[in-house]
């Protein structure tokens, strides 16, 4: 029965390490999907960036149209002062020459406007494309980290999986079947210590009789709260019979 113990606890090592592997990979992969993920988010964000930018650009390039218009129409309305004849037609031009300042420092200011807002857009777009670009580099360094230690861990899960053949094959078929019927049930995790008097799994102490099979290591218990094999891997009750009789020689 002891070596069958053994055994048990060795082969639940074993499996510990290949559900290590497996988690591992699986965590890759949610790790890819997420860098994925916020690599198309910081896309939108830019796309939506660079829009406002080739907007801002475009009422910029609008305006100073506008601009150039009220100026040229300004140089016109002066070019016309050395053919005035009259005071109406000196204050007539120069009303014209007056709404043409307002409009041309008008559109001057709402130029200002445009151009300080482009920059903010602009300057916002950088940033953002700086952040896209150090969260990815950082995404690809320990993307490159976890599939170079998964590599380790795949030569490390096929030679663990040679040995857990091995291993199994010195069970009986009926234990080696419950053992996997609980794995399987259990995420993995079909065998618990029992050393200081409750299951290492589930935290549930089984009832004193059980617990004092466990550690005479006679028998396989099971955990009545989570199914799993209980193991008892603590010195025995024979040892400690014998170590108690040892002190009683010596007194």
């Amino acid at each position: 029965m002891l070596e069958a113990l053994s055994i048990l606890v060795e082969l639940q090592t074993l499996d510990d390490a290949l559900q290590d592997t497996r988690e591992l990979r699986a965590r890759l992969e949610k790790l890819r999907t997420q860098n994925e993920e916020s690599l198309e988010m910081f896309a939108g964000m830019l796309a939506e960036r660079a829009e406002r930018i080739e907007e801002a650009r475009k009422f910029c390039t609008a305006k100073e149209n506008e601009l150039k218009t009220t100026e040229d129409d300004m140089r016109r309305s002066r070019a016309r002062l050395p053919s005035i004849t009259n005071q109406r037609e000196l204050n007539a031009l120069n009303k014209e020459l007056e709404i043409g300042r307002r409009n041309h420092a008008k559109r001057t200011e709402e130029l200002t406007k445009l151009r300080t807002e482009l920059e903010e857009v602009e300057a916002d777009h950088l940033k953002k494309s700086a952040e896209r670009d150090a969260l990815s580099e950082q995404m690809t360094a320990l993307e490159t980290q976890m599939v170079a230690e998964l590599a380790e861990k795949d030569i490390e899960a096929e030679a663990g999986q040679g040995q857990r053949t091995a291993i199994s094959s010195q069970l009986d078929k009926p234990l080696l079947s419950r053992y996997n019927r609980i794995s399987k049930g259990r995420n993995g995790y079909a065998v618990a210590l029992c050393n200081d008097g409750s299951c290492a799994a589930c935290n549930v102490a089984p009832p004193p009789q059980t617990f004092i099979r466990l550690q005479k290591q006679l028998t396989i218990e099971k955990c009545n709260n989570c199914q799993r094999l209980l193991v008892y891997t603590g010195e025995t009750v024979a040892e400690n019979a014998a170590y108690e009789a040892a002190e009683e020689d010596e007194e």
